[in-house]
């Protein structure tokens, strides 16, 4: 935490994770995607996520350093999205075969 004061830990129904510390609702991995999503346009990522572009550049210096541990979750929380998803849709498809 003294290489990354930026960084917080907090523990969550998924396990441990990475938070910014002035936004403990805001995650890593979240920050991650969301500069991902942008094209790694990290002002419009910061603007996005109500950031200064230095604490954006900061969380960034933290996932260069952890980045398997980001990664690992950002890819469980893509695998629970995508199997979340296929049971909704199984379950629209039992309720429009029983109507």
């Amino acid at each position: 935490m003294r290489r990354h004061p930026i960084i917080r830990f907090v523990d969550r129904a998924a396990g441990r994770r990475a938070v910014v510390a002035h936004r403990p609702r805001l995650t890593v991995a979240g920050v991650v995607e969301t500069l991902q999503d942008n094209s790694g346009d990290v002002a419009e990522a910061a603007a996005f996520l109500d950031l200064t572009v230095a604490d954006l550049e900061r969380v960034l210096d933290y996932y260069a350093e952890f980045r398997h541990e980001v990664d690992a979750e950002i890819a469980y929380r893509l695998e629970v999205a995508d199997r979340e998803e296929r049971l909704w849709r199984e379950r629209e498809r039992l309720l429009a075969r029983s109507r």
